[in-house]
This record gives C-alpha cells, structure tokens and sequence, in this order.
C-alpha cells in the first residue's frame, strides 16, 4: 500500500473540508436542514443536500436536491473575474454550488452556478434556472419567496421567482465596472471583515440595503503569474495600508428604484463591518473608523437619517463579531462587547452571559432565546 504524504494529502482535501457538510440552513418549523456537501474527501464538486426531520419512517433522511453536473450538461463551470475574486477573498476553492440563499421559511432556495441563477422549491425538488443577465452573482431570494436580487457588471437587478420581469433596479456606474460596483462587498470588507455580502432583503421584500463603492482613488498594482511567467501582468486595485481605501456607503432602495443614501460620514467611519435587518426593529448598520478603535451601531429611517444605538471604544482594537448587531427577541440590541476581559453576549449594553465565557459569534435569534459561539 503505497502511504500519501501528508501534505498532498491536505492538497487533494483542501484542508480536510471535502465531503464535509457545511453552509446549514434549519426551517423554522424544525422539519428540515438545507446543506452543502461534496460527493467524497476529494471531491471538490458541491451539492445541495436536505436533511429530513419530519417524525416518522423519513426520519433522518439525506436527500441529493441537485447536482450541478446536470445543469451544466456534464461542461465546466465559467466564472466571471469578479466571482473568481470574490470566492478568493472568501477562501473559498471549492466548485460547483458554494453557496445558496433561502427564503424565511426555507421553502425556496436560490443559488449562482457558472454566473446562471437557480431556483429550487425544495418540498418538490423542482428546479429551474432563471433567465437572469450573465454573469450573475450572489443572487439573493427576499424572506417572503417572490424576488431575486443578484448583482451584475457593476449594477442591480431584480427578477421575480417564477422568471418574469428582470429588471435593473440600479444602473451601473462606469465603463470600468471594477471601479464603481453595486450590490458586492468591497476588498476590505471581504479580506478583512468577514462581510461577504453586498446585498440584504427588507422581511417584506419591498425593499433592499445595498452597498455601493468606488476603487477610483486606490492604489493599482500590477500582479504577474509566476506559474506563466510569458502571460501580461494583470491591474488589480488593493488599498494597501495607508494608502485610499475604497469610498464605501450604503442606500436603501425601492423596488420602483427610489432610493436614500444611509446618512453616516465615510470620511470618520470608513468600515462597514455589519447589516442586520429583521422583523423585530429597523434595520441596523455597524460601522468603524479606519484605526477600529471606535464603532457604531446605526438604526435606519425610512429615509436614510440614522440614529446612534450604541458605541464601542477600544484603545487596541474593537474586534467585529459574525451575527452582531441584532434585535434580540424582546427587541433588545445584542451586541458582543469586552465586559471586564471577557467578550460577552450584551443586550442593550448589559452582559447577558457569565463572566469568563468568551462569545465569538450569534448563529441565530429565536422567539424566546439566541444561539451563539462560546468558549
């Protein structure tokens, strides 16, 4: 038996993560876990699975929902650049289906697959492609089941979920549509935020928060490939330290295209680290200086004007935490915050958890209770 080494072994598995299931989402009523898998510890190919937990004889039942060798005939996938940047700043080497959005019930999911969008209603099974403009990326189905947002060349577009009436909802900006970009997460907010997303869905779906930023002013860098040395440098914008980052704001716009621009100052807060819109308050924005030192959460009018719900300051550092800002279940504003060296589960500025348990990150905000991280 001929023993693999193991770095080619972590090679082949990318990092022991194939065939691992991932990207979970729970239905509201408890019957049923969207998941993505691959096909083995090599495979690098993933696919949409649903786990089924209805009492009775389908108890614990996996089920293949789709497989993108079908719906792409059995060709390779294409990628468009900006979907090949964005999958690098998430770290994400994987093919096929990397990721999906599903309604609030978990009734519809939708997904990008070589820049084509899918729809799936996963009680069927049936799925469907949408005729979107290519390449597309990011497509976002809204909470009640009926859009589809995704970004494209620069702009925003809105198709509704039986395939009708794609529309641009905003237009793009430049001729180069990698220096002013609609509805992605800018370089920082991807590379160094953990913010992979551009888009977010108001809970009745007449609305959207998108992000908008502009590369004009940052430093251009000229990137060879090592691996073919004969091929042209490519320009890639990067904002290295001290140098422009890129002009980040964010708007809030109606499905007829009328829109605000949310009224924070980027020249102080230049980071937006976080968006959280729910049904139990008006949707929340968390911003920061560019040293991170200090934070904000915003609340968000109709209009765009903001109020400040809470400060953070930090001589160090203000660490950015997944799930937070968010309306807890009374309406609270749960936040992680250091409470006397420990990171705490805050609601309303008060620690909620014991001292000493260091909270990471909310997974989820239930009726009556918050799932989160800890250690």
């Amino acid at each position: 038996m001929t023993q693999v080494s193991y770095p080619r072994l972590s090679a082949r598995t990318q990092h022991f993560t194939l065939g691992r299931p991932r990207s979970f989402s729970i239905s509201p009523d408890g019957t049923r876990v969207l998941f993505v898998r691959s096909g083995s510890g090599t495979d690098r190919v993933g696919r949409l699975w649903t786990l089924d937990l209805t009492p009775g004889d389908t108890f614990g039942h996996e089920e293949q929902l789709v497989d993108p060798a079908s719906l792409l005939a059995g060709g390779d996938e294409d990628l468009s650049p900006q979907e090949r940047a964005r999958r690098e700043r998430m770290r994400e080497s994987a093919g096929g289906i990397v990721g999906y959005a599903t309604d609030e019930t978990v009734s519809t999911a939708v997904f990008a697959l070589s820049g084509r969008v899918f729809v799936i209603e996963i009680a069927s099974g049936d799925t469907r492609e949408l005729p979107v403009r290519v390449p597309a990326i990011d497509p976002r189905v809204d909470p009640t089941g009926s859009r589809v947002s995704y970004a494209s060349s620069g702009a925003i577009r809105v198709i509704e979920v039986d395939g009708t009436g794609d529309r641009e909802l905003v237009a793009a900006e430049s001729e180069d549509v990698a220096d002013v970009v609609w509805g992605l997460a800018n370089f920082v907010a991807a590379e160094e935020l953990d913010r992979s997303r551009g888009l977010w869905w108001s809970p009745d779906g007449s609305h959207l928060i998108a992000e908008r930023y502009d590369e004009s002013d940052v430093v251009k860098w000229q990137v060879s490939n090592p691996t073919n040395p004969e091929q042209p440098s490519v320009t890639h914008r990067y904002p290295a330290a001290g140098t422009n980052n890129p002009a980040v704001s964010l708007w809030l716009i109606a499905m007829d295209g009328k829109r605000h621009e949310i009224s924070f100052d980027h020249s102080d807060w230049e980071y937006v680290a976080a968006v959280h819109w729910s049904k139990r308050g008006k949707p929340l924005v968390q911003v920061l200086e560019r040293s991170q030192t200090q934070a904000v959460v915003l609340s968000v009018d109709d209009d765009g004007e903001v109020a400040v719900m809470r400060s953070q300051t930090d001589s160090a550092w203000v660490d950015v935490n997944s799930g937070v800002p968010a309306w807890g279940p009374s309406g609270q504003l749960l936040t992680i915050e250091v409470v006397d060296d420990t990171y705490a589960l805050c609601a309303d500025g008060a620690s909620v958890t014991p001292m000493g348990l260091q909270v990471s990150a909310v997974i989820d905000v239930g009726p009556d209770d918050v799932l989160f991280v800890a250690r």
